[in-house]
């Protein structure tokens, strides 16, 4: 049985956490198609709606959470900050192409 160097150890490791970063990756895009493992389905108006009455500590759940499946990655705090404003992004699309209540204008 062969016995790693130091060198070749190192070299072993580094090759390992690029492999485990992209499996994590692949797996994280299998998980969120076509919607965010563990999240709710919710039709747009309800999606704007919960968006408009988070609360701070709402925001910082769902940051954790974004953390959380970015764990272990190099870029973790980019990949969360993108992931908000992709949020940010999604949900301003849906409220301006939200149709209002006509009962509510009456």
């Amino acid at each position: 049985m062969a016995i790693l160097s130091g060198p070749e150890l190192d070299a072993l490791v580094e090759r390992l956490k690029v492999w485990y970063a992209k499996k994590r990756l692949e797996l994280i895009e299998l998980l969120s198609t076509p919607y965010p493992y563990g999240s709710v389905r919710l039709t747009p108006d309800e999606q704007v709606e919960r968006f408009r009455t988070m609360t701070e500590d709402d925001w910082a759940a769902m940051r954790a959470g974004m953390a959380n499946k970015y764990r272990g990655l190099p870029d973790q705090e980019q990949r969360v900050q993108q992931d908000m404003q992709n949020y940010r992004n999604y949900i301003a699309r849906l409220a301006e192409r939200r149709i209002p209540n006509v009962a509510t204008y009456t």
